[in-house]
């Protein structure tokens, strides 16, 4: 009961961020793998450039075990010691990430670094180190003694590094899958700035608060209570005050707006429609609003009308609004291929209610989430003012909190903020995981390029003096180039190959944060492949060019 209990709090405080923050901690995840395969790398090269002292050390006795010991110990001496740097700096970079995130991401004030974090960042760097710091030390350690001895270990650079090279295919494979999850969020953001949400510009909302909640709890209030008839006299004595302020246009009250993370939900019956037991019953968001909240948000009327003043239930809860407005989502749900303005729902326990309209979805939390079905019903009861202005609606708070006081000067108000603010609000969460994944594929790109500059700058280095031969006996330099460019993009187009494939495969990771676009989007994939090829470019030809500058004299006394 209590793991069902702390899973439960769990899930009301993460919210809706949830999957991001999975998508999050899968690409740390996929950056870390990358980063222990790019060290693992550069040992093998550094180790195999060890390869004649190592054989050497052999031949007059060392144990293997020694040597694996020694090659071991240095990694993780590298290991703790990047660890230690990285810990210095994950405190400036944490405050500038703080700094970045959305307020409203769930304890994001309480994020902060402490033992447990450093023990755990320790922790991953001494796993690290054993798992890729343990096989390059056997395998640099694995040679025969004769083959060390000869002229340095030459002969045995060339053609024995497979894993080296499978490496540097598993980083660009990586470094492809962070660029296709970046590419993806990056037009998934895009389509979702391009969605009509069901309002336009110009829309002001505003909270007060009515003095109903102090008198019951025992508090002196400067007025006398408000009772459910004074609340409807007081809503619509502001909605008249605020409607007769220059450049108003429209004037409503709701008890919540599109994005405001405010609303309700309800389960509701059809009059004539016998209950299903087999079959969930009807489920729809409720909303309370007065008649011209539509026209505040210009949420089109699709069928029937709106509601009247007279239809407002003047605190009289008994009438309850007798009349209710659907929207779309919900009229195809229940009434396909039919007109359901006349029918009646509700519940003999909340009251029925007659459908006199329908109007057009409005997307109510998330961008990306269709309707779940909107019940709309006529009653004084919200707390929240949505005015439609003429112009720019922020230069209208003066004069709209002087006509809430001029009606009742002790209620307050706060959280003013206009629509575009809450509907930009709402993309934060997914504008921050999206800038993170971008970071993380940089990041990957760039240590995809390094381990790619180091293996191929390794073997120009060893294979100087066979490169020296080659000009001497009449190789062209531009064959010379060739030959290194093939050797970097044999590897580069397997890792993209391979990384194409993974992206695939890690498709219902990311599909659930995606909208308007298909998992497999040509533009993507096709523009993190051309990303990885360039920079796969620039990482060979400094490496090539070098290997074709090659003096076939020098070359010729190289050890």
């Amino acid at each position: 009961m209590k793991i069902m209990a702390h899973s439960r709090a769990m899930d009301e405080e993460v919210g809706d961020v949830r999957n991001q923050l999975y998508l999050v901690w899968a690409a740390v995840g996929l950056l870390l793998l990358l980063a222990c395969a790019n060290v693992a790398n550069l040992v093998m090269v550094r180790n195999e450039g060890r390869a004649h002292e190592i054989a050497i050390r052999s031949a007059v006795g060392c144990p293997r075990m020694r040597l694996v010991g020694q090659l071991f110990t240095e990694s993780v001496l590298l290991a703790l010691a990047g660890g230690g740097i990285g810990f210095l700096l994950a405190g400036g970079l944490l405050r500038a990430l703080i700094g970045l995130a959305p307020a409203d991401l769930p304890r994001i004030a309480d994020a902060h670094l402490d033992m447990r974090v450093v023990g755990w960042t320790f922790a991953i760097c001494l796993v690290s180190s054993v798992v890729f710091g343990v096989l390059p030390a056997f395998l640099s350690t694995r040679a025969k003694v004769a083959e060390g001895l000869k002229i340095g270990g030459r002969s045995m650079t060339i053609g024995r590094r497979s894993f080296g090279n499978a490496l540097v295919v598993s980083q660009v494979a990586l470094a492809v899958v962070r660029l296709i999850g970046s590419g993806l969020l990056l037009r998934t953001f895009k389509r979702l700035a391009e969605v009509n949400p069901g309002f336009v510009d110009n829309v002001l909302t505003m909270h007060f608060s009515l003095p109903i909640a102090a008198m019951n709890s025992g508090e002196a209030a400067s007025s006398a209570p408000y009772d459910p008839q004074r609340v409807a006299s007081f809503s619509s004595s502001l909605l008249d005050r605020i409607s007769s302020v220059p450049g108003v246009s429209q004037a409503a009250i709701a008890t919540g707006v599109p994005f405001s993370s405010e609303g309700y939900n309800t389960t509701f019956g059809i009059k004539g429609r016998p209950f299903d037991p087999t079959k969930p019953e009807p489920f729809a968001n409720i909303t309370y609003v007065t008649p011209h909240y539509f026209a505040a948000l210009k949420i089109p009327l699709v069928s029937g009308r709106f509601f009247t003043p007279s239809e407002m239930p003047a605190g009289n809860s008994s009438a309850n609004g007798a009349v209710r407005i659907i929207d779309e989502t919900l009229a195809k749900r229940f009434w396909p291929n039919q007109d359901p303005i006349g029918s009646e729902i509700g519940s003999d326990k909340g009251g029925w209610g007659t459908i006199i309209g329908v109007v057009g979805d409005v997307r109510d939390s998330d961008l990306a989430a269709e309707s779940k079905g909107m019940i709309y019903v006529p009653e004084y009861v919200g707390t929240t003012l949505i005015i439609r202005t003429g112009a720019n609606p922020t230069s209208f708070v003066a004069a709209l909190r002087e006509a809430v006081h001029r009606v009742d000067s002790s209620v307050p108000i706060y959280d003013l903020n206009s629509m575009q603010d809450l509907l930009a609000g709402s993309l934060q969460g997914l504008k921050f995981a999206t800038l993170l994944l971008t970071l993380f594929a940089a990041l990957a790109l760039a240590l995809a390029s390094v381990g790619l500059y180091a293996v191929l700058r390794y073997v120009v280095t060893r294979r100087t003096q066979e490169i020296g031969i080659r000009i001497a006996i009449g190789a062209s330099r531009k064959s010379v180039l060739l030959l290194i460019f093939r050797y970097g993009f044999t590897m580069t187009l397997s890792g993209v190959t391979l990384g194409l494939a993974i992206s695939l495969l890690l498709h219902p990771l990311i599909a659930s944060q995606l909208f308007g676009i298909k998992v497999f989007d040509v533009a993507s994939f096709t523009l993190a492949s051309v990303m990885l090829a360039m920079t796969a470019l620039v990482a060979i030809f400094v490496p090539a060019y070098r290997a074709m500058r090659v003096d076939p004299m020098v070359a010729l006394r190289h050890e």
